[in-house]
C-alpha cells in the first residue's frame, strides 16, 4: 500500500512553507536542537495537512498543533479553526478526562481482581496460564502500546485501530522517504 501521488506534492508544500514561516518568526536563532524539533512538528503538521482529514490520526496531529499559538502562522486561521470544530466532537483537544476514566477503569479492575483472589479463586502466578488466555493478554498489551503511538487512536476498536495504523504507517513511510530525499538533495 503507498501514500496517493498528490501527497508527496502537498507534503512538499506544506513542508517547505513551515520552513519559510518558522525560519522568519525565529529569526534565525534557534539551537540545533530547537532546530531538530522544529523540523519534526513542520514535518508531522505538514503529514497531517497533506493527508487531511480523512483519519484519526490527522485530527489528533493537526488538533494538538492548532493549540500551540506559534504553529497558527503555519497551519493557518483557517486551518485551526477548521480542524478544532472537526476534532472537539472526536475529544482530541483534552485527555485529561480520558485518563482521568482510565485511571477509573484501572482501579476498578485491580479492585475485581482482589474479590476475585479473596474469594478463594488461586491466584494467576499459581497456576497455570491457558495458551489462549496468555494469547488474550498479549494482543491486549499490544493495542495498548499502539493506542499510545498512533495519534488520536485512544477511542478506537480492534479493527479500527488496525486500520488507523496502517494508513498512518503508510503516510510515515511517505514522509520518511521524501525526508530522505530532501536531506539527498540539499547534501545535509
Amino acid at each position: 500500500m503507498q501514500a496517493p501521488r498528490n501527497f508527496k506534492h502537498d507534503f512538499l508544500k506544506h513542508f517547505l512553507l513551515g520552513l519559510h514561516v518558522s525560519r522568519d518568526s525565529s529569526g534565525g536563532m534557534m539551537s540545533l536542537n530547537e532546530r531538530e524539533r522544529e523540523i519534526k512538528h513542520l514535518a508531522d503538521a505538514a503529514m497531517a495537512l497533506a493527508r487531511g482529514d480523512g483519519a484519526n490520526w490527522s485530527r489528533a496531529l493537526i488538533a494538538g498543533l492548532a493549540k500551540k499559538e506559534n504553529n497558527e502562522a503555519f497551519i493557518g486561521k483557517k486551518h485551526c479553526k477548521e480542524f478544532e470544530s472537526i476534532a472537539s466532537p472526536h475529544g482530541y483537544h483534552g485527555t485529561s478526562s480520558f485518563l482521568k476514566r482510565k485511571m477509573i477503569m484501572k482501579r476498578k479492575s485491580f479492585n475485581s481482581r482482589l474479590k476475585v483472589r479473596k474469594k478463594g479463586f488461586p491466584s494467576p502466578s499459581s497456576s497455570r496460564v491457558i495458551p489462549s488466555v496468555l494469547a488474550r493478554r498479549i494482543v491486549r498489551k499490544r493495542t495498548q502500546v499502539l493506542k499510545r503511538i498512533i495519534p488520536g487512536a485512544e477511542s478506537l476498536d480492534g479493527i479500527s485501530l488496525l486500520s488507523e495504523t496502517l494508513d498512518y504507517v503508510v503516510y510515515l513511510r511517505a514522509q520518511a522517504n521524501i525526508m530522505q530525499r530532501l536531506t539527498r538533495v540539499f547534501g545535509v
